[in-house]
């Protein structure tokens, strides 16, 4: 649409000498640019020039993605690299295009210094950077295929960073719910500057903003929230397990509940995460035996697992649906019914008159 739109806009001003009478103007000729019409020789300048823009707009698209890449990898070698690089893209964002002064950003650095040296705030940064990158990388990759092995890995560590964040917090890991409120992770504790990093899009980051990315990473089959656990085994994992290894997404299915189980856990007091586990897994295993179901992947140990969990679970919230579920499954796996064999008329047939 944009390009029509684009194509429109450029050549309009040639259409209407081409085609309008001379003095006239649009008015009385009831022209619009809905009913005007091309030349052979109209449409080959127009598509040359279109084709001369594109070419353009991809080369200065590909100089941006390759650039901000090699400004990416060479800051994810170290946590101080990580901080050097964020510092010169905040600056950039909210002093230099607001033309403030390097005292002005001297004033900000040395006010959030103790955020700046957190071990937890660097180590979350470090984290969405190198999801950045792999964000960079896929965006002309044929495939995610070689990709997933590193994304695995990336969600185990992430995991395990907020697992360690909430362990070291002040007073250790949360306990237990404290009289007259709910536990909130606050943002300025460490446990809250890591969680806050990796639940900001990268496509939103201070990393993207300043190097002009945000309006790049475009690809649909990725996930651009670093801590999004569930989006991304169904965005991206379990449809590659799907495709290549579907013996193995059983497995992959309890190693992402497992890890959403984990992060939900050090974030949690442990009445609250009683009572989140309560409710919420069996919904998980409702969700992975109906996905393997649905592709016919072991449907048959999938439909016991279902008709287990709905038994064990009558009171679960979502226990009435699961039973219209199963009926509707079960009605749908009947075979047809054979047709009803026909009736063989047996009456004796009146002899007919001499």
């Amino acid at each position: 649409m944009k390009r029509l739109f684009f194509a429109a806009a450029l050549c309009f001003p040639m259409l209407m000498r081409a085609q309008a009478p001379a003095g006239s103007t649009p008015a009385e000729t009831g022209a619009t640019t809905a009913t005007l019409k091309l030349t052979p020789e109209q449409t080959a300048a127009i598509l040359k020039q279109l084709d001369q823009i594109e070419t353009t707009i991809t080369k200065n698209r590909d100089t941006t993605l390759g650039g901000a890449l090699a400004r990416c990898v060479k800051a994810e070698s170290s946590q101080s690299e990580t901080l050097d690089l964020y510092l010169a893209c905040y600056r950039m964002e909210h002093f230099d295009k607001l033309k403030l002064t390097t005292k002005d950003f001297t004033d900000w650095a040395k006010a959030n210094e103790e955020k700046l040296k957190d071990p937890e705030f660097l180590y979350g940064l470090w984290l969405q950077l190198e999801y950045l990158v792999m964000s960079i990388k896929v965006q002309d990759a044929e495939s995610l295929a070689p990709f997933i092995s590193s994304l695995q890995s990336f969600i185990q560590k992430e995991v395990g960073a907020v697992q360690n964040a909430s362990a070291k917090a002040p007073g250790g890991p949360l306990k237990e719910k404290p009289k007259g409120g709910n536990v909130k992770i606050s943002t300025k504790s460490s446990t809250g500057q890591l969680v806050s990093r990796l639940r900001e899009s990268v496509r939103h980051s201070e990393f993207s903003k300043a190097l002009l990315l945000k309006d790049i990473l475009k690809r649909e089959d990725w996930e651009y929230e670093p801590l999004a656990i569930g989006n991304i085994y169904e965005r991206i994992i379990f449809p590659y397990y799907l495709d290549n290894k579907p013996a193995e997404l059983p497995a992959q299915w309890d190693i992402r509940i497992k890890a959403e189980l984990a992060l939900k856990q050090a974030l949690s007091t442990e009445a609250d995460y009683a009572i989140y586990l309560k409710e919420n897994f069996p919904r998980m295993a409702w969700q992975r035996s109906r996905y393997l179901y649905d592709h016919n992947i072991s449907p048959v140990p999938a439909l016991g697992s279902l008709l287990q969990l709905l038994r064990e679970n009558p009171a679960h919230p979502s226990a009435v649906g699961w039973a219209q579920e199963l009926h509707q499954i079960i009605n749908n796996a009947q075979p047809p019914s054979s047709p009803s064999p026909a009736v063989t008329d047996t009456t004796v047939p009146t002899p007919a008159p001499n």
